[in-house]
């Protein structure tokens, strides 16, 4: 079975030109506006394993649990 459409809370789908870890601080901030009564915790795969992002998520203090890749190393 074939299913087309948009499954989200948000209200518009995000363009097709918007990359998936671009897509990810919108609703963020979607769902703190939502102004639950218990923290929200993001969990993001392995695929948004970007030190830009996480630290984009931080400042703005957002809570989230990263499955990571475990042998990244700097030489």
């Amino acid at each position: 079975m074939r299913v087309e459409g948009f499954l989200s809370t948000a209200e518009t789908p995000p363009s097709e030109h918007v990359g998936h870890l671009e897509q990810v601080l919108p609703l963020m901030r979607d769902a703190a506006a939502m102004n639950f009564s218990a923290k929200i915790v993001h969990l993001i795969d392995r695929e948004a394993d970007s030190v830009f992002h996480l630290r984009e998520w931080n400042e703005q203090g957002f809570h989230y649990l990263v499955r990571a890749i475990d042998n990244r190393h700097v030489r």
